[in-house]
């Protein structure tokens, strides 16, 4: 009963929110920004799940706008709201650990990216995949091989050629490691893949 009373959204707040998107959409980010602070600062008490959807849209607005410290504060201040619906709180995790590696800072991508897979049962190989990145951006190659494994082993079980910049990362990995055994293995898979790629 909780999660129902927590994600129910009033007509007018949805259809405000509906207002600003089409400016989003338009480019008009200066005018979305005031309309959601005129929105957070405005009589009507909001519910958390309506706090969280406008921190969310003013996080994609400042994306957008290429503001990613302010982004990265609007997606933090979603994840403070109370009783959040699983499937936000994991999509906006993913955000942040995008948008940390984009304004480079490794260590807090490592942490988010931790945070992800601790409320992800089954993590995709796209996450584990951002967990090495991070471990390998931070100089952590040891740390870094699992992961990558991990998530080119999950696209071959898929049924999917492993992705060339995923081998690329892993090549470099146990180059930096001087595994030159490992690091050869992984460049014949990478001309495999190459020429079956070309092939096509």
């Amino acid at each position: 009963r909780k999660t129902k009373q927590t994600v129910a959204m009033s007509q007018p707040v949805y259809e405000a929110l509906m207002e600003i998107q089409a400016l989003v959409e338009a480019e008009d980010f200066n005018t979305a920004l005031q309309e959601i602070t005129e929105l957070q600062e405005g009589k009507k008490r909001l519910s958390p799940y309506e706090q969280a959807q406008i921190w969310n849209l003013q996080g994609y607005t400042n994306y957008l706008r290429e503001d990613y410290p302010g982004a990265i504060r609007s997606y933090e201040r979603v994840l403070q709201q109370p009783e959040l619906p699983e499937a936000l709180t994991q999509s906006t995790l993913k955000t942040l650990a995008q948008l940390h590696f984009t304004v480079e800072d490794y260590q807090l991508a490592l942490e988010t990216v931790n945070r992800l897979m601790a409320v992800i049962p089954e993590p995709a190989a796209d996450i584990y995949m951002l967990l090495g990145q991070a471990y390998f951006q931070l100089g952590e190659y040891e740390k870094a091989i699992e992961p990558i494994k991990t998530a080119i082993e999950m696209n071959k079980e898929q049924g999917r050629d492993p992705r060339e910049n995923w081998l690329l990362l892993l090549r470099v990995a146990y180059w930096e490691l001087k595994d030159f055994p490992n690091m050869l293995a992984v460049l014949e898979e990478l001309i495999t893949v190459n020429s079956v790629f070309h092939t096509k």
